[in-house]
């Protein structure tokens, strides 16, 4: 059983933080990521060593190699510019892997719901940017129209597979319209890929409803 030695409420909020302001707040995502990452500093041991799992693993193997890389660069003097920047990646992986072991399945679905109902916003972004034709592709203001799509189909997905608590015929009629917005976010970022995996996603939810 892992826990945490802080008070749940603290790691839920920057959690939901986290999910919320991906696409929306580069600052406010590099500002609840930092706090994550130095709440699981101050974890005990023991608890970090039973929260690493296979993918724990593969990250930080891909930092070692990543470090190597940078050591044995040639250009040494830009490259050593990626400790720092890619140090917060690092340490909110491994922040948000653990407390995510350690929240109650309750919270996470909660969380789940902001990080859905972000995604409705960055979808709404990026419909309006393309239609006001500002740029070519939907995306958000902070990331590519490729970043914009792969998140929006991960919504998409949780949006689908992640039962929710909607009981009344108004909250239904939201939701719907809210997946249909992020769908349609996922179709005016023009990519085929993505949106033949959106295509999966919903073939899948109505064969699995």
């Amino acid at each position: 059983m892992i826990t945490s030695r802080f008070d749940k409420r603290i790691y839920f909020y920057l959690l939901a933080g986290t999910t919320a302001s991906f696409l929306i707040s580069l600052f406010l995502l590099q500002l609840f990521v930092g706090l994550l990452s130095v709440l699981w500093l101050f974890e005990k041991t023991e608890n970090k060593r039973k929260a690493v799992d296979i993918f724990t693993w593969l990250i930080f193997t891909f930092g070692i190699i990543r470090i190597a890389s940078i050591i044995f660069s040639q250009y040494p003097g830009v490259s050593s510019q990626s400790f720092y920047k890619d140090a917060l990646f690092y340490l909110g992986f491994f922040s948000i892997s653990y407390y995510l072991k350690v929240i109650e399945y309750e919270k996470l679905k909660t969380i789940l719901y902001y990080f859905s109902a972000a995604a409705v916003v960055v979808a709404l972004i990026g419909l309006v940017l393309f239609n006001i034709s500002y740029v070519e592709r939907a995306q958000s203001f902070s990331s590519g129209y490729s970043t914009f799509s792969s998140y929006l189909i991960a919504a998409l997905g949780i949006m689908i597979a992640v039962p929710m608590r909607v009981k009344t015929k108004n909250l239904k009629i939201l939701w719907a319209i809210g997946l249909a917005t992020v769908l349609s976010g996922v179709i005016t970022s023009l990519g085929r890929t993505n949106l033949a995996v959106a295509g999966i996603l919903i073939l899948a939810g109505i064969a699995f409803k």
